[in-house]
């Protein structure tokens, strides 16, 4: 008889265990969206006031939801702000890099770890299995980096 692995599969057949990032690894505090907002609007104030901005955003995350094409989920956002702000993707991409780059790194204490997260990601690479951390892919890579350190994972 074979003994059965993590999923019901037979043991052996799984070496690569997969997980999310947010809300699994780390936990935002709901606060968090409040002072990301309020910076980004001062990064944005050239093109968008506050309630242009906030409108804009939503809108261009729901044609992100809604990308089924070969484009980058991170490319669609861009180019869709950049229509609203009525700019370039070339002006918001700089935007979004300063707001990551200059912004985002003061967030950090709105974020912490999930309890056992980390010593499960630990144990499991112990064990040699590999490891993909995943997260959804409209944010920029850096501001992934800075939250998987937060999660004590770099």
């Amino acid at each position: 008889m074979k003994t059965k692995g993590l999923s019901g599969l037979p043991s052996g057949k799984i070496d690569t265990l997969l997980f999310d990032l947010d809300g699994t690894i780390i936990e935002m505090r709901r606060s968090a969206e409040i002072a990301f907002y309020m910076k980004a609007c001062r990064r944005f104030r050239d093109y968008f006031n506050p309630l242009t901005f906030y409108i804009s955003f939503w809108k261009s995350l729901s044609h992100v939801r809604a990308n089924t094409s070969e484009c980058l989920n991170y490319d669609v956002f861009v180019e869709k702000m950049a229509h609203f702000g009525r700019t370039t993707p070339q002006v918001i991409d700089a935007l979004v890099s300063d707001l990551v780059e200059k912004d985002f790194r003061s967030l950090a204490p709105f974020f912490t770890q999930v309890e056992g997260a980390r010593e499960a990601v630990l144990h499991a690479r112990k064990l040699g299995y590999g490891l993909a951390l995943v997260t959804n892919p409209v944010v920029p890579r850096k501001s992934v980096l800075y939250r998987i350190e937060w999660a004590g994972l770099n």
